[in-house]
């Protein structure tokens, strides 16, 4: 029984060490000029900052999840990022050169042109590039996504008594890329 357990804690300890060096090469990485990738669920009327891939109510993050009402979501930039929608580009064909060609905007995008497969463009408030590609929503009543974890215990005790809402979490593939240096 002790040797399990032991086993158990050493499994559970070396999978906790991986978590936190992939986070740590993914930040590295960036830091060091590498583009990195990932998938997010941006939690309904929760900001993201997508350099750390963190969610918080905070001002310093570069977009906002708004909800609107019932129907009309707005993924809003925050600060100085800036967004836009890229019509008929392939996800994957899309650079850094591209981005950094791209002409952003203050305004929010409304979920009627967030459908599955739209690609956007990010500015961040940081000023680096991000790509993004939406992937799908999920209803507040979907519990089996890991930033779910953020809005705790008591948001979901609460919501599982709402009825459940269509487009109400947005889940996005992304590459983020670091600002171009500036050249003497």
């Amino acid at each position: 029984r002790t040797n399990l357990a032991v086993l158990i804690l050493f499994l559970f300890m070396a999978l906790f060490a991986v978590d936190v060096a992939s986070a740590q090469s993914g930040a590295e990485a960036f830091a060091a000029g590498i583009p990195v990738s990932g998938r997010t669920v941006i939690l309904g009327t929760w900001s993201w900052d997508i350099e750390r891939n963190e969610q918080v109510r905070s001002k310093f993050v570069d977009v906002w999840w708004e909800q609107v009402n019932g129907e009309k979501k707005i993924l809003v930039p925050i600060g100085r990022a800036g967004i836009t929608r890229i019509p008929d580009r392939d996800y994957d064909s899309i650079g850094i050169a591209d981005l950094a060609e791209m002409k952003y905007g203050r305004k929010g995008l409304e979920n009627t042109f967030l459908t599955p497969g739209a690609v956007l463009a990010l500015r961040t408030a940081e000023g680096n590039y991000a790509k993004i590609k939406v992937i799908g929503y999920r209803p507040p009543h979907d519990f089996s996504f890991e930033e779910v974890k953020l809005a705790g215990a008591r948001w979901k005790n609460s919501v599982i008594t709402q009825p459940d809402v269509l487009q109400y979490h947005l889940e996005v593939e992304w590459t983020l890329y670091p600002k171009p240096a500036i050249e003497p």
